[in-house]
């Protein structure tokens, strides 16, 4: 039944991605919680349906979020958009990302966590004034 129902999802939003590249929310960011927000970033539809936050400097940080089953997409309204997704390899997670935008306040978070290596600390950009 579940994936009767995540299949045509997929497929919907992959089809929504081949249509144009959008561009679903506008923000500024730093990566640096202390910092005031500087660099513009941007989360877009890739041409695969997948989920790329990205500044506009080539320098700046970058977070990949792969979106290959309906369980990726968290929260997706007015109000929020939460997506929380893994890269995987022979079975063994390696890595955790996360995408959590409140469009109420503007502010926002989005990480790139290694699991396998225990103590590191997750690559993070915080976002700030966002609009859709």
């Amino acid at each position: 039944m579940i994936k009767t129902i995540v299949i045509p999802a997929l497929l919907f939003l992959s089809s929504l991605a081949h249509a144009e590249k959008e561009v679903v929310v506008t923000c500024k960011g730093s990566v640096n919680p202390s910092m005031k927000p500087q660099e513009t970033y941007t989360v877009n539809l890739t041409d695969f349906g997948d989920i790329v936050l990205q500044g506009q400097d080539a320098k700046a940080s970058q977070i990949y979020i792969k979106v290959d089953a309906a369980e990726v997409i968290q929260r997706n309204d007015d109000h929020r958009l939460q997506l929380l997704s893994t890269k995987r390899q022979m079975g063994m997670v390696l890595s955790k990302q996360s995408l959590d935008i409140d469009y109420k306040t503007g502010k926002g978070l989005a990480q790139d966590t290694l699991t396998f290596n225990g103590g590191t600390k997750p690559r993070s950009i915080y976002l700030a004034s966002c609009t859709r």
